[in-house]
C-alpha cells in the first residue's frame, strides 16, 4: 500500500479532475502566438493595450507577485521593462 502525503493526494485528485474535464495535463505540444523578438519590437512600436491576447514559450527569469498581478521577465528581455500578467 502506497503511503501519500495530503500534499501528493490533493494534487493527484487536481490532477484527476483535470482530466475528467477534457484537459491534458501534459501536452505535447503548444501553440505560441509570437516569439519574444516580435513582442519586443511591437512593444516599442504599438499602444501595450493592444496585445489581448499573447502566447510566448520560454523561460521566465524572474517572477514577481504583486498583490492581484504578477510582473514576470522572460528570457531575452534582461535590458526590457517588466511585463505584467493578470492573475
Amino acid at each position: 500500500m502506497e503511503r501519500l502525503s495530503d500534499q501528493e493526494r490533493r494534487r493527484r485528485e487536481e490532477l484527476g479532475l483535470l482530466r475528467r474535464a477534457g484537459i491534458d495535463p501534459y501536452p505535447y505540444t503548444y501553440e505560441r502566438s509570437h516569439t519574444v523578438a516580435q513582442l519586443r519590437q511591437g512593444v516599442a512600436t504599438t499602444a501595450v493595450e493592444t496585445f489581448d491576447d499573447v502566447a510566448l514559450a520560454g523561460r521566465i527569469m524572474t517572477f514577481r507577485r504583486m498583490g492581484k498581478s504578477n510582473i514576470c521577465r522572460p528570457a531575452g528581455w534582461e535590458r526590457a521593462p517588466p511585463t505584467l500578467l493578470p492573475c
